[in-house]
């Protein structure tokens, strides 16, 4: 029997997991409560608008219209309380994500300025082409402002975060694993990168990075 040619949307699907890279062993998840309390509200949330949506029609159905009405109003204001809760307290991992984000946006655009601002005076980068003690945020920042600028050796047409995982250390720092994907303007192959980024956490809740290790690198055999 003839297999069937694969369609064009597969055989891209199958291509880009052929020139994907392995992960590395996944960071500790917060704690449930945590998590479903300020960082993911949606399930909770939208379990409780079903229970008192079922309550509502399960009492109206029975003729008891005021505890129908009750039921319905209690769950909708506890699942209104519960998302304003979770909008209004962001804890260090999502607080960690946009710092992360910030620190690959300045890279992937050349900007040095925001990468000083973001990393610590003594933070230090450590890739395959750095020496064996890293290199320091000054050095990397030059590095960045004249290889990744528009039209560099570097430059960058687009970039995403295809994954990200967070875990708090104590209280004062967070680690941080990211698969990146970025896409340079002469070529249409995403290349992908797992970086692992440590932060500081400061008085006034900010994070700034205190060290950055790229795990793997794409087509960069030194990194496997």
């Amino acid at each position: 029997m003839l297999t069937p040619p694969l369609s064009l949307a597969q055989q891209l699907g199958n291509l880009n997991q052929v020139l994907d890279i392995p992960s590395p062993p996944p960071l500790a998840k917060p704690p449930k409560l945590e998590m479903y309390l300020f960082e993911q509200p949606w399930l909770p949330v939208c379990v409780l608008v079903l229970v008192g949506l079922i309550g509502f029609f399960v009492l109206r159905y029975r003729a008891q219209t005021k505890r129908a009405a009750l039921v319905a109003g209690v769950c909708l204001l506890l699942a209104g309380g519960w998302f304003l809760l979770a909008s209004f307290v962001q804890t260090s991992r999502e607080r960690s994500r946009v710092a992360t984000e910030q620190l690959v946006a300045a890279v992937a655009t050349g900007n040095g300025a925001t990468l000083r601002r973001e990393l610590t005076t003594d933070a230090k980068v450590f890739h395959s082409r750095a020496p064996a003690a890293g290199m320091g945020r000054d050095e990397i920042a030059s590095f960045v402002e004249t290889s990744f600028k528009p039209g560099a050796q570097y430059s960058v047409q687009s970039w995403d975060v295809e994954q990200f995982q967070a875990m708090q250390i104590g209280d004062d720092r967070v680690r941080v694993q990211v698969k990146v994907r970025v896409i340079a303007p002469a070529i249409t192959v995403p290349v992908r990168a797992w970086l692992r980024l440590d932060f500081n956490i400061q008085p006034d809740k900010s994070l700034q990075c205190t060290g950055i290790e790229a795990i793997q690198i794409q087509f960069d055999n030194r990194t496997n």
